[in-house]
């Protein structure tokens, strides 16, 4: 496959995933600012505190994997499982959070960053 075709081959692929899941994230990106005003959390917003919380639970995140360190296979308990999940959860919460108060359109900017990452990192 040469490369020229393998890049156009992953930005096709991305085209539907995004299109298939650009409504889903449209629809979290108008649904948490409402959630989060409602239990009056956004007046103290600002994207350095927001940016921390978000640091703060990937950070949690990571401590999940930490005690993995011997064992790379991706294998969790249930348990583990959902306790990532809701870390997982947590981090992108914030992140939306995050681009709703800079107004950043968080589906258009993927978007272009994986057409930038398609360039920089065709397939060889």
């Amino acid at each position: 496959m040469s490369t020229q075709y393998g890049v156009y081959y992953v930005y096709e692929l991305f085209t539907i995933f995004i299109t298939h899941n650009h409504t889903l994230v449209c629809q979290i990106s108008k649904d948490l600012p409402h959630f989060c005003q409602k239990r009056d959390w956004t007046k103290n917003y600002n994207a350095k505190d927001l940016t921390i919380s978000l640091s703060l639970h990937a950070s949690d995140l990571l401590e999940h994997f930490q005690a993995h360190k011997n064992n790379d296979s991706g294998v969790v308990s249930s348990k583990e499982k959902e306790e990532i999940q809701d870390e997982v959860a947590d981090v992108a919460i914030y992140l939306f959070q995050l681009a709703h108060f800079l107004d950043i359109d968080l589906s258009k900017a993927i978007e272009e960053k994986m057409k930038k990452n398609t360039v920089k990192y065709p397939i060889e």
